[in-house]
């Protein structure tokens, strides 16, 4: 059995000290600069280590992030 692919992020999108948005990705960097459009002094948090989609998925579900 191949063992799980750890290839995804959790993340928190914040301007300020507020969580602006908070989601998964595979490109953290190319994610930030997306949503720096519309909030341009805004940065990416990492949440916790790389994971797998099935399980980002599912932190998503549970935080309400859509």
């Amino acid at each position: 059995m191949a063992s799980p692919r750890y290839n995804t992020y959790k993340y928190q999108f914040r301007a300020g000290r507020k969580i602006v948005r908070g989601g998964i990705t595979k490109n953290l960097e190319r994610q930030e600069k997306k949503l720096q459009q519309d909030h341009p002094k805004g940065h990416i948090k990492q949440v916790g280590r790389m994971t797998t989609e099935k399980a980002a998925r599912k932190w998503k579900k549970e935080k309400g992030y859509t």
